[in-house]
Formats: C-alpha cells, structure tokens, sequence
C-alpha cells in the first residue's frame, strides 16, 4: 500500500478533480444507456468511482 500525505488544499483540490471526474461519467453513463451492457452501466465497476468513495471515506475520517 501506498501512502500520500496532502495538504488540506490539495486534498479539496483533489476531491474537487475526482468528483468532477465522476461526474461527468456519470452524465456519459446515462446519456449512453441503451449502448451500454450491465456491466458498464454500473458506476461502481469505475476506478473513479473507487477513488471518490475512498477520499470521501477520508474525508469523514478527518472530520470526526
């Protein structure tokens, strides 16, 4: 395991990039529903959606 240490402006900036990132695939997600299979219209089978869950799980760690 990796770890990273942020300062708390990065780490908004960060979660400000992954959330945007999310999304916006989110977005693609629906407007191509009828291409997609199950697979691909399920959000959590993303790394980005990993990611998101992830720094916002850290984020709550941080606020307690």
């Amino acid at each position: 395991m990796t770890t990273i240490t942020f300062n708390q402006d990065e780490y908004y900036a960060l979660v400000d990039l992954i959330q945007h990132k999310l999304d916006v695939l989110c977005d693609t997600i629906r407007k191509d529903d009828y291409n997609l299979d199950e697979h691909e219209k399920d959000i959590r089978n993303y790394t980005t959606y990993d990611l998101f869950t992830k720094i916002k799980g850290a984020q709550n760690e941080n606020t307690r």
